[in-house]
């Protein structure tokens, strides 16, 4: 999950780029927290109880993104760089 305002810079960031420019860039946060601590999050702000998994916790399987691309290739800095996903 990313605030949608860096997903707004980064695709501003992206219609800049030359047509020729080809690949992938991941628009994501510097840290990767689980589904689970984002939506705990989401919860506290709402003044509401965490949601209830009924599924086992997330393994940890090594499978990640970066956002090195978006950095470099794009030259963009996270707005909100601290998992802040804009409720409210």
């Amino acid at each position: 999950l990313v605030h949608r305002d860096d997903v707004l810079q980064a695709i501003r960031a992206a219609l800049e780029l030359p047509a020729a420019w080809s690949g992938v860039i991941h628009v994501c946060a510097d840290d990767h927290r689980t589904r689970r601590e984002i939506f705990a999050e989401v919860a506290r702000h709402e003044g509401r109880p965490a949601p209830v998994w009924e599924l086992p916790p997330e393994p940890v399987s090594g499978k990640s993104v970066g956002n090195r691309g978006l950095r470099e290739v794009l030259g963009v800095s996270l707005i909100h760089p601290d998992h802040d996903i804009g409720v409210g």
